[in-house]
């Protein structure tokens, strides 16, 4: 048509916005679009979205959907976790949801969804479990909240990076007739490239980054065995969906692979100098120590990065474990 009117997702910023513009066709691969202020630009196809060849926020990727493809306003219930006082709070909210999802797995789909704060927009990701396991939805939320708050305890540290967990929260359609959709886990949507640093079975990935492998064995140290974060994955330091082990193998889903999976991740672990300035225990002692990668400032008084201090809390994470020791564990196989 020679005018149309489209909903854009904006992912030039940290978490995405949704702003609605008119693109009026300038060639067989470029348009002309025209925000809401009447700012306009030139935009150019590229591999199903647009760039902005100018915009006063920066060149900005956009991924379009026609409007009406996002579904009708609605008001839900926000369910939120805070991890230290393991307490559930509700509170109102306004959204609208796509209805077709833009990615899905053998067990969850991945549905856009627009969050209303006052006069903000934000872009949101809510995962619908295909089974309607109610659990499951509880326990992803409970397990990026217990993540978030290790994530501000690593930063108390003053490592090179700080990082940090999405916080999600689940989001519950008493109206809706679809039982797989009454119950969703939400989170901020994340742009940008993707990487997969660590999992729950001793992977590495290719860039083998110090931060997160440094983060996973902070944990463990942390919570004295108790439990350890794996499956780090995310844009830069902004991670989401991970997984826990614990030390008794409960809890967190099938992918809580305890003792076993701890093994696994030292087994493939080498300390690098974040490791060595948190004072973290070498594992495998009989591997040198990684000099490669992010290099840390030890000067306290110049800011550097502090030694772990026991300030653990059994009631936060379950009890102190004795600490694994590479070989002693038994695999069984069933």
């Amino acid at each position: 048509s020679t005018q149309s009117t489209w909903e854009l997702v904006c992912t030039g910023t940290q978490f995405s916005r949704w702003e609605q513009f008119v693109l009026e066709p300038a060639s067989d691969s470029h348009f002309r679009v025209r925000d809401r202020k009447g700012r306009k630009y030139l935009a150019g196809d590229s591999k199903g979205g647009f760039s902005f060849a100018s915009d006063p926020h920066s060149a900005l990727a956009l991924a379009f959907l026609p409007i009406g493809k996002i579904g009708d306003l609605e008001e839900v219930t926000q369910s939120t976790y805070d991890w230290p006082t393991k307490t559930w709070s509700d509170t109102t909210i306004t959204v609208r949801m796509e209805a077709t999802p833009f990615a899905q797995g053998a067990f969850r789909s991945a549905h856009h969804l627009k969050l209303y704060q006052g006069s903000e927009i934000r872009m949101m990701v809510a995962k619908a479990y295909k089974t309607g396991d109610l659990s499951a939805c509880h326990a992803e939320v409970e397990m990026q909240a217990c993540c978030h708050t290790l994530a501000e305890a690593y930063n108390r540290h003053r490592p090179p990076k700080n990082i940090t967990f999405l916080e999600a929260f689940i989001l519950r359609r008493t109206e809706c007739t679809q039982p797989q959709f009454r119950l969703m886990a939400v989170e901020p949507y994340l742009d940008g490239h993707f990487h997969k640093y660590n999992s729950n079975n001793g992977f590495v990935g290719k860039d083998d980054r110090s931060t997160p492998q440094a983060f996973s064995h902070f944990t463990y140290e942390y919570t004295k065995a108790a439990l350890m974060v794996v499956d780090i994955q995310g844009v830069e330091d902004i991670y989401t969906d991970p997984q826990i082990h614990t030390h008794d193998g409960f809890g967190y889903g099938m992918s809580n692979l305890g003792q076993v999976g701890m093994q696994k991740f030292f087994s493939t672990h080498t300390c690098n100098t974040i490791c060595k300035a948190l004072g973290l225990s070498n594992h495998n002692p009989g591997v040198p120590l990684k000099f490669s990668g992010t290099q840390c400032n030890t000067r306290r008084s110049e800011g550097g990065v502090t030694r772990i201090k026991d300030d653990f809390q059994e009631h936060n994470y379950g009890p102190r474990a004795e600490q694994i020791t590479l070989g002693a564990i038994i695999t069984v196989s069933t």
